[in-house]
């Protein structure tokens, strides 16, 4: 092994360079943070009406109608911000601050991870949300025809770039891909790239890209039990296999971000 990769290892980071992926066994777990105020305070900034302008667009562009947007899932609400836009949408948190926003404003919580789940809605977002999920395809083994939007932060150098990033997280970030690499990662699960934008960047978020995915017709179901890079048994999953939502911390200790179960 050459001493980059041990260096890389040493502290659980795993590089793929050749797959354009990296994958971090997030530790920290019980040092959570409150997505919800951070976002609640990012509101007010400059280019915020402008992003939820974009994202709603994009959701309007390829699964909506003029006047009529589709029912959607955000999974990992932020503040709430952009399925408010929604009228009956849902979305899936486990920060309990966002549990209450959606209680409180008609924002059906749904567990992705549920066979069927998903059926009758038009698109699954994933707004600065997948990089926090440790089993991403629990959720996207539900998806059939829904409409997939990411937004991302990805990296050109995993040698030179990743440690150095804003974006290097250890504490809350397992995956981390360059275009290549997370082009082939919902290739591999069934998906197709419908668009590719670096809007979000031209905003101002640095090296944050957007992709939209959706599964060919012909596509096969994707493989709902592997994981792609599993975390060789020192990151166990959540149990948590129903569609109640998380109410205490015991629940949300397992990821920063939303957690599929096993």
């Amino acid at each position: 092994m050459s001493a980059y990769l041990r260096y890389c290892e040493a502290d659980g980071l795993r590089v793929f360079p050749e797959r354009g992926v990296a994958w971090y066994p997030v530790h920290e777990v019980g040092q959570k943070q409150r997505y919800f105020q951070e976002y609640k305070d990012l509101e007010n900034s400059p280019i915020s009406d402008e992003l939820l302008d974009f994202r709603e667009g994009l959701v309007r562009k390829h699964c909506g109608r003029p006047q009529h947007l589709p029912s959607v899932l955000d999974v990992g609400i932020g503040s709430g911000a952009f399925i408010a836009r929604f009228a009956g949408a849902h979305g899936y948190d486990v920060d309990p601050e966002s549990i209450v926003w959606m209680h409180e404003n008609d924002c059906v919580y749904l567990d992705p991870t549920i066979p069927g789940a998903l059926d009758d809605l038009g698109a699954v977002t994933f707004w600065d949300s997948l990089e926090h999920i440790r089993y991403p395809e629990k959720i996207l083994g539900n998806i059939s025809d829904q409409v997939v939007f990411v937004s991302i932060p990805l990296f050109t150098d995993f040698r030179t770039q990743l440690r150095r990033s804003k974006h290097y997280k250890p504490n809350e970030h397992y995956w981390y891909f360059s275009l290549a690499g997370i082009t082939e990662f919902f290739e591999f699960f069934g998906f197709e790239q419908l668009e590719c934008s670096r809007k979000e960047t031209e905003l101002g978020r640095e090296d944050i890209w957007t992709l939209v995915y959706r599964r060919p017709q012909s596509a096969p179901q994707a493989p709902t039990g592997l994981a792609p890079l599993p975390s060789s048994g020192k990151v166990e999953a959540s149990t948590r296999g129903d569609s109640t939502p998380p109410t205490g911390k015991n629940d949300a200790d397992n990821t920063d971000g939303p957690e599929p179960t096993p």
